[in-house]
């Protein structure tokens, strides 16, 4: 036991690098990212042709939008939380599995009210943002991590 404690004091922090590279792992998880805002940014171009294929008006098909940006703030605020209890490799792979899951069943649907609860499902998955910076954070040094925020790839 002594052992242990006497080679601990040994470890030399600053030379540390991580198992794996933070740099792949960065563009792995921003783009689930990417995936995200492709996907919010496809509905909001796509809502006069989802009011015609189900037979609503605009402001009905206007709930497949404000359905999902109400689930994602709903789950935002717990998505630490959750990525501390269930891990944050868990977390980010279930999030990205929900979240295409989700959105595969978004393309199925046959009613728009089917489409509204599969784009809740969607918001709710959708903490990859988050997710992907909890994983960057805790896998590159903090400099790294802060060029890599502020360039604007997460």
């Amino acid at each position: 036991m002594a052992s242990i404690a006497a080679t601990a004091d040994f470890i030399d922090h600053a030379a540390w690098r991580p198992k794996h590279n933070p740099y792949v792992i960065a563009v792995t998880v921003t783009l689930a990212t990417f995936m995200e805002v492709l996907d919010t940014s496809i509905a909001n171009i796509a809502l006069p042709h989802i009011a015609g294929t189900f037979g609503a008006s605009t402001d009905e098909s206007t709930w497949v939008l404000t359905s999902y940006l109400v689930s994602n703030g709903i789950v935002l605020p717990i998505s630490a939380w959750l990525a501390t209890r269930l891990g944050r490799k868990r977390y980010y792979m279930s999030c990205v599995a929900l979240f295409a899951a989700s959105s595969f069943l978004c393309g199925l649907a046959p009613s728009l009210g089917m489409l509204v609860f599969f784009r809740i499902l969607q918001g709710y998955s959708s903490m990859c943002r988050k997710a992907t910076k909890i994983c960057c954070h805790s896998c590159a040094p903090t400099a790294s991590c802060a060029k890599c925020f502020s360039s604007g790839w997460v």
